[in-house]
C-alpha cells in the first residue's frame, strides 16, 4: 500500500470519528436545549398570567364592594365589568398553557359564584346585615381565588424548577460524552500512529543514517527496509545507487587529483590579478573621488571669497566712519555739558558710554572674524589641488597647514574629550617639484587616523575615570642626504632612486595614541583593509597614500607603532628642484621593502 493511501485512509478514520462524535453530540444537546427553552417559556408565561389574575381578581372585589357599598355606583359597576372581562381572558389563556388542572376548574367555579353574586345584589335596599353577608362572600370568593392562583404559582414554579434541573443533568452527561468521544478519538489516533507512522518513521531513520554512513566514505552500506511502499522503492535505489558510487569513486578520484592541480595553478594567478585589480580599483575610486571634491572645495572657496573680500573691504571703512562720529559726541559732550533733558533720557536710555566701548570691540571682532574665513579659504584653495596631475614646485609646509586649518574643528575641545594640542617642528628648505594635491590627500589620511585613534584612546582610559591625559600630534620635517636615506635601508635598491635628487625631505606625523598591533601593522597598507567598524573605514586611505609617496614620487611610506605609546609615520620624499622633462617619477612598489 502506498504511503498517501495510508495517509488518507488515517485520516478519513480520524476525521470521522471526530466529526461524527462531536457533530452528533452538538447537534443533540442544541436540540434538547431549545426545547427546554420552549418548555421555560411557556411556564414563564404562566406565572406572569397568575400574577396577573391575583392583581385583577383583587381588583374586581374591591370594585365590586364599592358597589355595595356606594347603593349602585355606575363607575364601580364599570370597574367590576372592565376586571371581569380581563379575568375571564386570562382564565382561557391559563387554560390553554395548564390543560385543565384541578386547581383552574375550582378558581372558575369560585369567579362564576362570584359573578352570581354579583346578578343577586339589591344596592338600593337598605338592610345592613344583608350588605355585611354581601361583603364577607365577595371577600371569601376572592379570598379562595387567590389562594388556588398561588397553588397554580406553586406548581409551576416547581415546574420549571424540575425542568432546569433536568435539563442541567442531561447536560452534564453531554459533556461526558464528548470528553468520551475525545478520548476515543485519541485512541484511534495512536492506533493509526502505532501502525502507520511508526514504520514509515523507523524506515525513513535507517535511511537517513545509511545516507549519513555513504557520505562519510562507507560505499559498501546496503539498506534492508520491507515496507511495502515507496520508501522499499527508495531503499532499493539507494543500494544501486551506492555500488555506482563505489564503481565511480577510483576514477574519480585520479580526476580530482588533476584537476586539482590545475585549480592550484589558476587559483594563483588569479589572485595576482585579484590583487592588481584591487590596486587599480581602489586608485580609479580615489582618483575619481579626490577629483570631485577638488572642483568641489574649489568652487565653494571661490563663491565664499567674493562676499568675504567686500565685507573686509567694507570694514576699514565703516571702522573710519564710525571714529569720526565717536569724535563728533565727544566734541559734543565737551562744549555742551548741560543738553536737553530729552538728550539725557535718550543718552541714558541707550547706554552710550557703553556703546562707544562695544563698538569698537564688535568691529575687532568682525575683523577677526573675516580674517578666520580668509584664511579658510586660503587653505582649502590649497587643498582642493587634489586633482592636479602634473609636477608642480610647491611648499609641503603649506599643505600641511591648509590639511591642519580643515580638520581644525576635529582638534578642538569636544564635549567627550579635551583639545588635541599640535606640535610642530618644521626645518627650512627651499620648495621642490612634487604632486601637491596628491601629497595633502596623504596628509589628510595619516592625520585623519591619528585623530581617530586619539578619541578611542581618550574614550577607553575616560570609561576608567582616567580623564588626565595629554592629547598629542607631532608634525616634524627634516632635510636629509641621499647617502643617509639608503644607509636607513629602507629603500633597498639604489637603482630605484630618483637619481636628481641629492637630497630628500623626511616628514614625521607621530602621537601618543594607544598603538597598533604587529599583526595589523603588517597589513596597514593593504588595499581594502581596515579596522574600523563598517561604514567608518574603506580601507583605501593609507594604500594609496603608500602608492602616491612610493609609486608617484619614488619616496617611501613607514609605520613604526608600540602598545601604550603611540605610532609614527615616515614620510620620505625626493626634492627635485628643477622639473624633469621626461614623464613623472613612478616605481615598482613590489620591489621596495615595506
Amino acid at each position: 500500500m502506498k504511503i498517501e493511501t495510508k495517509f488518507l485512509y488515517s485520516s478519513v478514520l480520524i476525521i470521522g470519528v471526530i466529526i461524527g462524535s462531536f457533530g452528533g453530540i452538538t447537534f443533540l444537546g442544541k436540540h434538547l436545549e431549545e426545547r427546554f427553552d420552549e418548555r421555560d417559556d411557556i411556564t414563564d408565561e404562566g406565572l406572569e398570567i397568575v400574577a396577573e389574575l391575583g392583581i385583577t381578581v383583587r381588583d374586581e372585589a374591591s370594585a365590586l364592594k364599592n358597589y355595595v357599598l356606594l347603593n349602585g355606583d355606575n363607575e364601580s359597576f364599570s370597574r367590576f365589568e372592565s376586571n371581569k372581562s380581563v379575568v375571564l381572558t386570562n382564565l382561557d389563556k391559563l387554560a390553554n398553557i395548564l390543560g385543565d388542572p384541578e386547581d383552574l376548574n375550582k378558581i372558575q367555579t369560585l369567579h362564576r359564584q362570584l359573578l352570581n353574586l354579583e346578578n343577586g345584589l339589591k344596592p338600593e335596599a337598605v338592610d345592613i346585615a344583608g350588605i355585611k353577608e354581601e361583603l364577607r362572600l365577595i371577600d371569601a370568593y376572592s379570598r379562595e381565588i387567590i389562594d388556588a392562583l398561588e397553588l397554580i404559582a406553586n406548581d409551576l414554579s416547581e415546574q420549571e424548577e424540575k425542568n432546569d434541573a433536568y435539563l442541567d443533568n442531561l447536560l452534564f452527561w453531554l459533556v461526558i460524552a464528548r470528553y468520551s468521544s475525545v478520548i476515543i478519538a485519541v485512541v484511534v489516533v495512536l492506533i493509526q500512529f502505532r501502525t502507520t507512522f511508526v514504520p514509515i518513521t523507523l524506515s525513513i531513520k535507517q535511511l537517513k543514517a545509511g545516507v549519513r554512513e555513504m557520505g562519510s566514505g562507507q560505499l559498501d552500506k546496503q539498506l534492508k527496509i520491507e515496507t511495502n511502499d515507496e520508501i522499499e522503492e527508495l531503499a532499493h535505489e539507494f543500494n544501486t545507487m551506492a555500488d555506482q558510487l563505489k564503481a565511480s569513486y577510483s576514477s574519480l578520484e585520479q580526476k580530482v587529483t588533476e584537476r586539482t592541480t590545475e585549480l592550484t595553478q589558476a587559483n594563483t594567478q588569479l589572485n595576482d590579478a585579484l590583487a592588481q585589480l584591487k590596486k587599480a580599483q581602489g586608485q580609479l575610486v580615489q582618483n575619481e573621488k579626490m577629483s570631485s571634491l577638488g572642483q568641489l572645495v574649489a568652487g565653494v572657496a571661490h563663491e565664499i571669497n567674493n562676499p568675504v573680500n567686500f565685507i573686509f573691504g567694507n570694514l576699514t571703512h565703516t571702522t573710519n566712519y564710525i571714529n569720526d562720529l565717536l569724535r563728533v559726541i565727544n566734541c559734543y559732550e565737551r562744549h555742551y555739558a548741560q543738553p536737553h533733558n530729552e538728550i539725557t533720557e535718550l543718552y541714558e536710555a541707550l547706554e552710550v558710554d557703553f556703546l562707544k566701548q562695544d563698538l569698537t570691540d564688535a568691529l575687532n571682532s568682525m575683523k577677526l572674524g573675516a580674517n578666520r574665513i580668509r584664511e579658510v579659504i586660503t587653505s582649502l584653495r590649497t587643498f582642493s589641488r587634489l586633482d592636479e596631475a602634473e609636477l608642480k614646485e610647491s611648499n609641503v609646509h603649506d599643505g600641511i597647514d591648509s590639511t591642519l586649518m580643515i580638520l581644525k574643528s576635529r582638534l578642538t575641545a569636544q564635549a567627550k574629550r579635551p583639545e588635541i594640542h599640535i606640535h610642530k617642528h618644521y626645518s627650512a628648505f627651499s620648495p621642490f617639484y612634487c604632486y601637491p594635491g596628491q601629497l595633502n590627500q596623504v596628509f589628510m589620511n595619516i592625520l585623519v587616523n591619528a585623530i581617530d585613534a586619539l578619541d578611542a584612546d581618550y574614550a577607553a582610559q575616560a570609561a576608567h575615570h582616567n580623564t588626565d591625559l595629554s592629547l598629542d600630534i607631532f608634525i616634524q620635517t627634516q632635510v636629509i642626504s641621499k647617502a643617509a636615506v639608503c644607509s636607513a635601508t629602507r629603500l633597498q635598491m639604489n637603482d630605484m632612486l630618483p637619481m636628481e635628487a641629492e637630497n630628500w625631505l623626511e616628514i614625521t606625523i607621530a602621537d601618543n595614541g594607544p598603538g597598533i598591533e604587529q599583526s595589523v601593522l603588517s597589513q596597514l597598507f593593504d588595499p581594502f583593509f581596515t579596522t574600523k567598524p563598517i561604514g567608518k573605514g574603506t580601507g583605501l586611505g593609507l594604500s594609496i597614500s603608500y602608492q602616491v609617496v612610493v609609486d608617484r614620487h619614488g619616496g617611501d611610506l613607514q609605520c613604526d607603532s608600540v602598545l601604550g605609546q603611540g605610532t609614527r609615520f615616515i614620510i620620505t620624499l625626493p626634492m627635485l628642484h628643477k622639473s624633469p622633462n621626461s614623464k613623472p617619477i613612478t616605481t615598482d612598489s613590489s620591489v621596495r621593502a615595506r
